[in-house]
């Protein structure tokens, strides 16, 4: 299992181990970015140096990431409007070129099948326009993982199967798991702990559906 604090502070690696009954070795972080940071803090060295160096025979990837290239190395676009800006779709793509990499060196290291979830709509509270990017990021993210068999960049929930690189990707969209959950103001209903990170609600949700699609196309079943 490889990523961000998503894994590591929202409780989504514990929770899907749980589900799963299973135990899988962890090397996410919090504060890890794909395009960026050093070490641990960076998700392909998470993979190359620490996980490949440990045991090298990795056949299934459990995975996020990309988040952390906007919320930590790119803040500004939280509060920048998508349409006009180039800094902000250049961070994004840098992270899309990376995340295409680290597949093809998966594929290349013997990985047969990766399963990759992507974000839920976080708190309006955390940036004005930050919802704004994650969506322009989703249908770039599916085609990375799913290539021609991605949805729509348009549909509701983006969560696809393909083959890249000689491996299976199963791509998970958490945005349809979280409508009515993002609203601070509603604190019943509400399933992030700061804004960005899910509390435990949340993190079953997402734990749930990886799970599920993990089921679905019988990975490290």
């Amino acid at each position: 299992m490889l990523g961000d604090s998503y894994l590591d502070v929202g409780h989504v690696g514990p929770t899907i181990q749980m589900v799963a009954n299973a135990t899988y070795r962890t090397y996410y972080v919090a504060g890890a970015a794909l395009n960026y940071g050093s070490g641990q803090f960076n998700i392909p060295y998470q993979f190359d140096s620490m996980a490949v160096t440990a045991n090298p025979d990795i056949k299934v990837v459990i995975t996020d990431g990309g988040g952390n290239d906007i919320l930590i190395n790119n803040s500004q676009c939280l509060t920048t409007r998508v349409m006009g800006d180039t800094s902000c779709h250049t961070a994004i793509n840098g992270a899309v070129m990376r995340a295409t990499q680290l597949l093809q060196d998966m594929a290349n290291k013997g990985v047969k099948q990766v399963a990759y979830f992507f974000y839920p709509h976080i708190s309006p509270s955390v940036g004005a326009n930050a919802n704004d990017w994650l969506d322009y990021a989703y249908p770039l993210a599916a085609q990375l993982c799913c290539g021609s068999n991605a949805p729509a960049a348009g549909s509701p929930d983006l969560t696809c199967q393909g083959s890249t690189g000689g491996l299976s990707c199963v791509f998970i969209d958490t945005r349809p798991e979280f409508v009515g959950h993002n609203i601070s103001s509603n604190a019943s209903t509400y399933w992030f702990q700061d804004g960005i990170h899910p509390t435990q609600p949340g993190a079953d949700a997402i734990a749930n559906k990886v799970w599920g699609q993990m089921q679905k196309y019988c990975i490290a079943q």
